[in-house]
This record gives structure tokens, sequence and C-alpha cells, in this order.
């Protein structure tokens, strides 16, 4: 199923409440932003955290580019971020990067 259905599918069941007239909802997306995919993928080979799989390993442009479509694709204004560096410092640089290329 696609992120397009799946919010499809909530939004023609949800049922309004005084605490929330409209549905909301966010989607996640796990992985590496680097300068290039190489080094987000060397970045994540090392990793041995079981239950955990990128969904994207890539530049700030790629990174961009997926959020964007899904955005235009969905309506979804809310997107949760979950980076996979095993290092402090790289995982620092990541969400530079992502901070960088999402809001400028």
């Amino acid at each position: 199923m696609s992120a397009q259905s799946i919010i499809g599918e909530f939004r023609s069941t949800y049922q309004p409440s005084v605490d929330r007239p409209v549905p909301q909802w966010s989607i996640s997306r796990a992985g590496i932003c680097a300068r290039s995919k190489s080094e987000a993928e060397s970045i994540m080979q090392p990793w041995d955290r079981l239950g955990e799989f990128p969904s994207v390993l890539g530049t700030p442009e790629e990174w961009r580019t997926l959020l964007e479509h899904l955005r235009d694709e969905t309506g979804t204004t809310e997107f949760v971020i979950l980076d996979l560096c095993k290092s402090p410092e790289d995982r620092v640089r990541s969400y530079e990067m992502l901070a960088i290329a999402l809001l400028g």
C-alpha cells in the first residue's frame, strides 16, 4: 500500500471529535543524510541494531525531493525523521544538512 492510499483511507473513515475536528497525521522516515549517497551508505555499513532499517540513504537534495514528493502526494505537513548515524558527530551533521536543505 502506498502512503497516499493509507492516508486516503484514514481521511475517508475519520470521525471528528471536539479535540480533533480534522484529521491529522505525520509520516516518518529513517535514514542518513550525507554529502553523497556513498558516504551515507558507508556511515550505515556497521549498522547492527535489529529492527531499524533505513528508508533513505542519500544527499540533502535526495531527502528534500522525497519529502516534497510525499507532501505533494499526501498533503502531509509533518514529518518525523529518525537519523540512524551511530556517532553523535555524524548524527549532528546529518540533521544540519537536512535542516539547511528543508528550511534554507
